[in-house]
């Protein structure tokens, strides 16, 4: 197992069930075993990447400019519905 996750770094475990011919809760348990997690998105994690974006928002604040952040968990049928409820509070008001 430890030689498929150096040699399939990114692979699911759906996709380590089948090469190993295992079970998803055998492969689920060897990973936790040996301390393995499952990261989304490996490259947010670039400490270049980040340092930017954190320069990059301290220059937004020092020029007084507005900044949005957007909650990305958000589903794109959970925005519609929001944007209906703000269009009927704005409406009553």
């Amino acid at each position: 197992m430890r030689i498929d996750i150096e040699e399939f770094p990114d692979s699911y475990s759906y996709e380590r069930t089948k090469r190993l011919e295992g079970s998803a809760s055998g492969i689920r348990y060897v990973k936790q075993r040996l301390g393995e997690t499952y990261k989304k998105n490996s490259q947010s994690s670039d400490p270049e990447k980040r340092s930017r974006f954190c320069q990059k928002i301290e220059e937004l604040k020092k020029e007084d400019k507005q900044i949005d952040y957007v909650y990305e968990s958000v589903f794109a049928d959970d925005i519609l519905m929001l944007n209906k409820i703000v269009e009927k509070f704005n409406f009553m008001c």
